[in-house]
């Protein structure tokens, strides 16, 4: 009797964005889900009524413990936020955060804790420094254990906004940023616990080697390395490069595929990501790709979803 195959299970990232077209500045969004079989197949999209922005919504992780964060819609600047609430299957109650930007936050999940990092737009003295806080009990704070003098912490970065992801192989937290004002360099810092009195520790790690970007950079780890994606500072193609233990592979440009907007990426599982992206120019589609065995090098054929649009230069999120 032939053996029978094993059973492919297959995870999708859970997926937000905004339309931005006639006034509806509602955030969409599509669950993570796992099928059974090797293809990415995407649920339908949802409608989250009780929420608007005009950026880009971000989500950390999926199921419990996941949370999403927005800016509100047009001159509103507070950064909002909700936590999956697995009771009842659905995002919880949006709440305001007691922050405010006039970009996009990012929430991240690293060893438990639920941090976010966003563009500081208030008591910064016109800065625009990167700031962050996690969250504990319902209460924004001094993240990962420092002192409770303030709710958030100031990191001497200027930008729009940053990448966050937990490389779990490394067992660090990674940010990545595009430079501030005409400066297109792409940086990257790491944070983990690896000094002598166990605290944590932000180590300036530089830049990424040829990378050279128009709009914020998306980042991701997989478990074993780290990838690292955006929208090229001299036209408007995807280019990409990964990290194996911090040492950065040279950029590749993905000439099949343009955006306005800057890509975003997600994991589905080892050396297997998503790429989704917005088309260029006045194309409001999101397109997506599958990236194989670590290399978008020969890419996969490009689709079109066609159940979601974004009428502005802004990008979707993956989680």
């Amino acid at each position: 009797m032939a053996d029978l195959p094993d059973v492919v299970d297959t995870r999708v990232p859970a997926m937000a964005w905004c339309r931005h077209e006639n006034g509806d500045d509602h955030v969409y969004w599509s669950p993570s889900e796992r099928v059974v079989g090797p293809d990415v197949r995407w649920p339908a999209p949802q409608v989250l009524f009780d929420r608007r922005t005009s950026g880009t919504p971000s989500i950390s992780g999926a199921g419990p413990g996941a949370c999403m964060a927005w800016k509100g819609s047009g001159g509103d600047t507070h950064i909002w936020y909700s936590l999956w609430d697995a009771a009842a299957g659905g995002w919880g109650p949006q709440v305001g955060s007691g922050f405010e930007t006039d970009t996009f936050p990012t929430v991240v999940r690293f060893r438990g804790h639920t941090l976010m990092f966003w563009k500081n737009s208030r008591d910064d003295g016109g800065l625009g420094r990167i700031v962050w806080s996690e969250l504990v009990g319902g209460d924004w704070v001094n993240p990962l254990g420092g002192p409770r003098v303030a709710n958030k912490a100031v990191l001497g970065i200027r930008t729009d906004g940053v990448a966050a992801t937990w490389n779990t192989h490394e067992d660090a937290l990674y940010i990545a940023w595009r430079g501030p004002g005409t400066n297109t360099d792409v940086s990257w810092w790491e944070l983990d616990d690896r000094t002598a009195s166990g605290s944590y520790l932000w180590q300036e790690s530089g830049t990424v080697p040829h990378a050279q970007a128009s709009a914020p950079p998306t980042l991701v780890s997989d478990g074993n390395a780290m990838y690292l994606a955006w929208r090229n500072a001299q036209d408007d193609h995807i280019s990409w490069s990964m990290s194996v233990s911090g040492n950065w592979f040279e950029p590749r440009v993905l000439t099949d595929r343009r955006t306005s907007a800057g890509p975003a990426l997600g994991v589905v599982g080892t050396s297997d990501l998503v790429m989704v992206w917005k088309g260029a120019g006045a194309d409001p589609v999101l397109w997506w790709s599958r990236l194989r065995d670590g290399w978008f090098g020969q890419p996969g054929p490009q689709q079109a979803f066609p159940d979601r649009k974004v009428f502005a230069d802004l990008r979707a999120s993956l989680s």
